[in-house]
Parts: C-alpha cells; sequence; structure tokens
C-alpha cells in the first residue's frame, strides 16, 4: 500500500511539472493598423458623394465628384485672355514693337500655366479609395451640394488585410500574458470563426 502512495506522489509531482494549458478571455477593440483619409484638393462644390461609412471600397473605386463647372468657365475665360495675348504679340511683332511683343508673350506663358493648373483642377475632380479597405468617415450624402475646402478630409478609408486588438485583459490573469504569445480572437459578429493573432 506504501508503495502505491509514492506511485501516486510521484506520479502527481510529474504531473505538476507539465504545462498546463490556461485559457485567458479578454474583451478586445478592433481598430485598423492604419489609415488613409482622402481630401479636397482645392476648394469647390460636392456634386456627388458615392459611397457611405461602412461601404467596402476597391483601390482606385470613386468615393466623390466635385463640381467643375466653376473650373470649366475660368478655363474658357483664362483661355480667350490666352489668345487675346497671342494677337497682341503678333500684332506688335508686324509693327515691330519688340519691348510690348515680349510683353504679351509672357503674358501667354502666364495664361498658359494657369490653364495648366485649371487642367489638374479638372482632373482631381474625381475623388478615389488610394486602397482596399472599407470607409470609416465621411458621411457627405445630406451635405451634396455645399462646399468643400481644400485640404478638408472628406472620407478615412481603413484597409483590412491588417487590424490591432487591443485587449482588456482582468488583473489577475495579466501575469500570465507575455508579448509573443499566441492569441485566438473571436468577435460576436462571427461567433463561428476565430483568427489568429500575437500579443
Amino acid at each position: 500500500m506504501r508503495t502505491w502512495y509514492l506511485a501516486l506522489a510521484a506520479a502527481g509531482a510529474i504531473l505538476t511539472l507539465l504545462p498546463l494549458p490556461f485559457r485567458i478571455t479578454a474583451d478586445c477593440a478592433v481598430q485598423p493598423s492604419a489609415t488613409r483619409y482622402v481630401s479636397a484638393r482645392f476648394d469647390g462644390m460636392l456634386k456627388e458623394a458615392l459611397v457611405r461609412p461602412g461601404d467596402r471600397v476597391r483601390q482606385g473605386d470613386v468615393l466623390v465628384r466635385l463640381d467643375g463647372r466653376e473650373i470649366e468657365l475660368q478655363s474658357n475665360s483664362v483661355g480667350a485672355e490666352k489668345d487675346k495675348a497671342s494677337k497682341m504679340r503678333d500684332q506688335y511683332m508686324a509693327v515691330g514693337d519688340t519691348a510690348a511683343a515680349q510683353i504679351a508673350r509672357l503674358d501667354e506663358l502666364r495664361f498658359t500655366g494657369q490653364l495648366k493648373l485649371l487642367e489638374e483642377k479638372l482632373q482631381a475632380l474625381t475623388l478615389v479609395s488610394p486602397v482596399n479597405g472599407i470607409v470609416l468617415t465621411g458621411d457627405l450624402k445630406r451635405i451634396e451640394g455645399s462646399p468643400v475646402s481644400k485640404g478638408q478630409t472628406l472620407f478615412e478609408v481603413a484597409p483590412l488585410d491588417k487590424m490591432d486588438m487591443e485587449l482588456a485583459i482582468r488583473e489577475q490573469d495579466i501575469a500570465h500574458v507575455e508579448p509573443g504569445m499566441n492569441v485566438q480572437v473571436r468577435v460576436a459578429a462571427y461567433p463561428e470563426k476565430t483568427w489568429p493573432g500575437t500579443i
């Protein structure tokens, strides 16, 4: 009988040396690792918003269109001024007034630069998603037709390929957690699915 107790004690001692799995459950907040901002490149009017927060987008998908009528009017006006300067230069050259022709040529170059800038603005009227992901903020449907200013953030888009999770571990369990430990994450929206992660 004594041998039996000794064998049990030895088995118990060996079992205490074996690592046993330990499970900690904790609430977590999921957030994207990075966020990309889509902002207006110049002052203008919001013509049409095509997405809302929560929508999935792919890189290059159109998010919003700005109204280009004012830019087209400016472009037409500057184009007319450029043509006028070109004609004036030709007239001054015909009569031999080189100084006036040079001034008209400089005006023509200035108007050409303005036209190039306006052309760039026309091409920037459509704002697209910089990444594949999900729209976090930017519910602009209700403010279509309103002005937007240069640099104003219109949308926040987050890629979904990498996420950070902030765990709320109980104080009595924190001693059992170390960096590099593997975790399994389960969210309420998909209770049957788990995602691997690392502390």
